[in-house]
């Protein structure tokens, strides 16, 4: 069960800790609007340049890209949790520049099995899909 209020009671002591989230999660959300990262010509990876093999993290941004551009099949192909993090990262952006601008704290709450539960999921997915890639790299 999920469900999302709004705190009046406790305003946010400083809004300015508020804005520095939401423009850097802007920043990380606008990018991949502009930007092709399968049009760079540098490959960015430090661990795949060393290693030749994938990090848990290669793809995330062709991922983005991908989202953004509404290619959900592409999104997914690049990177499992790309689409996922696209919208936490985006909710989260919505979470600070309301606090930041209304002064309220927005609260999300989960019954705590829940949020375990979410938050092993989501790391576990990750994890395996990373592990199912480097089995594949490693084959080749």
């Amino acid at each position: 069960m999920i469900d999302i209020s709004v705190n009046k009671a406790q305003p946010v002591k400083y809004s300015f800790n508020k804005v520095v989230p939401a423009v850097v999660l802007f920043i990380i959300l606008a990018a991949p609007v502009f930007i092709d990262p399968g049009s760079l010509d540098f490959q960015v990876c430090y661990f795949k340049s060393l290693t030749g093999y994938s990090c848990p993290t290669c793809g995330l941004s062709r991922s983005f890209h991908a989202v953004t551009h509404f290619q959900l099949k592409d999104a997914f192909t690049f990177h499992i949790m790309g689409p996922v993090l696209y919208i936490s990262f985006l909710f989260f952006f919505f979470k600070f520049a309301y606090e930041s601008f209304s002064g309220n704290k927005l609260i999300l709450w989960f019954k705590m099995v829940n949020r375990r539960v979410l938050i092993y999921s989501f790391f576990g997915i990750w994890m395996g899909f990373w592990l199912i890639r480097f089995l594949k790299e490693y084959s080749v």
